[in-house]
This record gives C-alpha cells, structure tokens and sequence, in this order.
C-alpha cells in the first residue's frame, strides 16, 4: 500500500465562520488542502496549498497531526 500525504488548512475568522473552497469540477466544498510533495515539510505544504487554493498567504497557523490510513 502506498501512502499519501495530504493536508488541510483550517481558517475561522472573529466570527467563527471557516474558510471552504469549492471544487467546480466535482461540486463539493472542503478546506484547503491536498497532497504534500516529495522531500515538503507539511508546514511548507499547508502553505503552499493555502495559496494555490485561496490566493491568500498563509501568516499564522497552529499545526495538528492526525494520522489516518486507508485500503483501497
């Protein structure tokens, strides 16, 4: 089994409200995020993913790790 890192940005703003980018293509919604790229910390992959997604730069985080694991 391979395995795939992926990551995910989570954004609240002063209301609570969470940032969610919209895949046209599937028509879903999810935070932004996707795959890390080899020899990418997950900090440099958050942030790089942050901006390909939302055009914004990615100024402060708190970084979580959960590790899941999935067959297919």
């Amino acid at each position: 089994m391979n395995e795939v890192k992926v990551v995910y940005g989570l954004v609240k703003n002063e209301n609570n409200e969470v940032l969610a980018v919209h895949n046209i293509k599937h028509n879903t919604w999810s935070l932004p995020g996707g795959s890390v790229e080899e020899k990418e910390t997950l900090k440099d992959a958050v942030i790089r993913e942050f901006w390909e997604e939302t055009g914004f730069d990615a100024v402060s985080y708190t970084h979580l790790t959960l590790p899941t694991i999935y067959s297919v």
